[in-house]
């Protein structure tokens, strides 16, 4: 098995009183990436997006990374040549108020 689809969840700090648009970015696309560029969580939900692996012949790490409101957080995430099915958790701090 090459390839993994990992759904990830994006979760709010701190409760927001209108919806939240979060970037979604890859280190490098090349090992994996997101399946959309954004989502948009309402206030107090969870949002999820899906992360698509691709075929490495050697272990690779790539950073996924969350942006809203000018604050980031990243989540590693490993990506083998036998890897199985894996979730990442990236937990965003957002100001509440936003």
């Amino acid at each position: 098995m090459y390839k993994v689809d990992a759904h990830d969840p994006v979760t709010l700090s701190a409760a927001a009183q209108s919806n939240v648009v979060v970037s979604l970015s890859s280190s490098n696309n090349s090992v994996a990436k997101p399946t959309v560029n954004s989502i948009t969580i309402t206030s107090g939900t969870t949002g999820t997006f899906t992360v698509k692996t691709f075929r490495v012949n050697s272990k690779k790490t790539v950073k996924i990374k969350a942006t809203a409101n000018g604050t980031s957080t990243e989540a590693t995430l490993t990506v083998t040549k036998t890897a199985l099915p894996a979730a990442l958790g990236l937990i965003l701090s957002v100001a509440a108020g936003i």
